[in-house]
């Protein structure tokens, strides 16, 4: 699964989703979030790789296609954990919470179960 709080979710619904994904173009070296912020999305890699970093400017782990990172913001809120920056040039869709709450505020059922798939992942991720 490449993401798993999408697990089971309706194609209407995730069409919606999708629909409302903004997407963005970054340059090798281009910061996509930066650790601290407050920042109310999700991000998808289309095409490209990015690197997320910890706080001594490390690597700790490198994204590519169809890889997701941001999601705890969308779902909980809480401000930026690393920083993540582009390696490549790369093609990313952006999920912002307040598109997100309209596409669920359409299809309520399935608001309850990606909440709960995120907590889920967020508790067994900690």
């Amino acid at each position: 699964d490449a993401m798993p709080f999408f697990r089971g979710c309706s194609d209407l619904f995730l069409s919606a989703v999708l629909t409302c994904m903004e997407p963005i173009m970054y340059a090798p070296s281009d910061i996509i979030i930066q650790k601290g912020q407050r920042e109310l999305a999700m991000y998808v890699i289309a095409k490209g790789r990015a690197a997320v970093i910890d706080s001594f400017g490390r690597v700790i782990k490198e994204l590519g296609n169809g890889e997701f990172f941001g999601e705890i913001g969308l779902f909980f809120g809480v401000r930026r954990t690393a920083t993540v920056c582009s390696i490549t040039f790369s093609d990313i869709f952006r999920l912002d919470m307040e598109e997100f709450i309209k596409v669920q505020a359409m299809y309520p059922d399935m608001q309850e179960r990606m909440q709960m798939q995120a907590e889920e992942m967020f508790s067994n991720s900690v």
